[in-house]
């Protein structure tokens, strides 16, 4: 495969662009360069961390975070940008290898280098370590599912976009990734977008990508089962589908990109806002709801319910 203790929302910051600096981290799986945006303001702590991953062919430290698109938004928001990047000589044409048993698991392969890189970062930067979450598109998008599985008591929520369920794309019962969560299982929010068209990570695919989260959420003790989302809203560019948790929070949110190819949309959709958005308003531990009107995306919206709440989910341990 080409693959929410109450807080208030961040305050946009109005200055200079940010900066991105090069980083490397390494254990015994391996050695990856990062890029590290720090977003206008300079150094603060408290603040949130999104690990971005990218999608195959590879990407230097700096290119890495420009394929985030998440700079701006950054900026705007006030969080850090921690990008790993895979060389292009590595693995399967420079993809993450998501694909690999050896490399599904937790504190083994690639899943302990990411982990490794956003402790790292977490630690350096004083980032809130409620605050932290996995992103990424295409085998980015499939390793952030592997991430969201085997660390939940590090990432918050998780936004994949034309990824692929645990461990193999194909498990829709959920249960091979409840289990690999073990003892630290917990409900986990999820952002999945998915284009209608893509001839890669097929459509069905991303149903089944779906299915996995709701069953695996269900079993972790987040509600349902679902039998179909709690609501849907459209517009012309995508559909949005959202899965409510016992308490109204939204959980997990299916975007349907009305004829979408395999592309990281950053126009109509936008997925850069929309996994902002999303991720912002989760946070790790039990946690009064952010008003979902305090963090919105910029692309155009399919109209919500008013009093929407995302909530956050507990886990036994944090950073660990």
């Amino acid at each position: 495969m080409a693959t929410p203790a109450a807080v208030a929302p961040v305050a946009p910051v109005a200055a200079a662009p940010g900066t991105v600096t090069r980083h490397s981290f390494g254990n015994n799986a391996g050695r990856r360069e990062y890029g590290l945006y720090q977003p206008a303001g300079g150094a603060r702590p408290g603040r949130p961390l999104i690990v971005f991953l990218h999608g195959c062919g590879g990407a230097s430290p700096e290119e890495a975070v420009r394929q985030s698109g998440l700079t701006t938004l950054a900026d705007q928001h006030g969080f850090l940008v921690a990008a790993p990047a895979q060389p292009s000589l590595t693995g399967f044409n420079g993809c993450w290898s998501w694909f690999l048993p050896w490399q599904q698991q937790r504190d083994a392969g690639e899943p302990s280098i990411i982990a490794g890189i956003t402790r790292e970062v977490a630690r350096q930067e004083q980032a809130d370590p409620a605050r932290i979450y996995v992103a990424g598109f295409s085998a980015g998008g499939a390793m952030s599912t592997v991430m969201a599985a085997t660390y939940p008591d590090l990432y918050a929520a998780v936004a994949t976009f034309a990824g692929c369920g645990y461990p193999t794309c194909v498990d829709g019962t959920g249960l091979l990734a409840r289990l690999r969560m073990g003892g630290l299982a917990r409900p986990m929010p999820v952002l999945l977008g998915q284009g209608e068209l893509d001839p890669i990570s097929v459509y069905p695919l991303g149903r089944l990508h779906l299915r996995q989260w709701l069953n695996a959420n269900t079993l972790a003790g987040g509600g349902g089962p679902w039998l179909g989302p709690d609501r849907v809203d459209r517009n012309q560019y995508f559909d949005r589908e959202t899965y409510l948790d016992p308490r109204g929070c939204a959980l997990v949110e299916f975007l349907t990109v009305h004829g979408g190819g395999h592309t990281y949309f950053t126009g109509l959709p936008d997925y850069p806002a929309e996994l902002t958005s999303f991720l912002l308003r989760q946070r790790l531990g039990a946690a009064p709801a952010v008003p979902a009107a305090s963090v919105a995306p910029t692309s155009p919206q399919p109209p919500r319910t008013a009093g929407e709440r995302h909530c956050g989910t507990t886990s036994p341990a944090l950073l660990g």
